[in-house]
């Protein structure tokens, strides 16, 4: 492996291909990559740029997965339609109920468990319940 520093500015961009900090290191296969893609590049007389950065991280098979899709994400796609059922956390249990809209970042729904009554939630407290969770409450 080399040792020589990496340029500052392809370090910089490596880092945020791979959501790593500015004060974390450079995983050993992705630099082992950048020095044989800068050889190469040299040795053909050409300058490496962000594309050939981007290929140094999927080549060391060190992608970042996609960012999961939120709540508010699944409902704008139109993934819950208003009455949809919905499971959210309230009191520190998952509770059935009913979606009915989303105003600002707040999710408002009725829970089975409170008679109906609407709630304001946050987002990251409702998720869409799995076929097997429908199954078992006989939906």
């Amino acid at each position: 492996m080399n040792d020589r520093p990496l340029a500052d500015g392809h370090e910089a961009l490596l880092k945020t291909a791979l959501k790593l900090g500015a004060n974390d290191p450079l995983p050993p296969e992705i630099i082992k990559n950048y020095w044989e893609v800068v050889t190469t590049m040299r040795r053909l007389g050409e300058n490496v740029g962000t594309k050939d950065l981007a290929w140094i991280v999927l080549r060391a098979g060190a992608s970042t997965p996609p960012t999961p899709l939120t709540f508010l994400d699944v409902v704008s796609r139109g993934g819950v339609k208003p009455n949809g059922r919905i499971l959210a956390r309230f009191r520190n249990d998952w509770e059935f109920g009913r979606f009915k809209r989303v105003r600002g970042k707040k999710v408002i729904a009725t829970l089975d468990a409170t008679a109906h009554t609407e709630r304001e939630l946050s987002p990251t407290e409702v998720r869409l319940p799995l076929r097997e969770e429908l199954v078992a409450i006989g939906e």
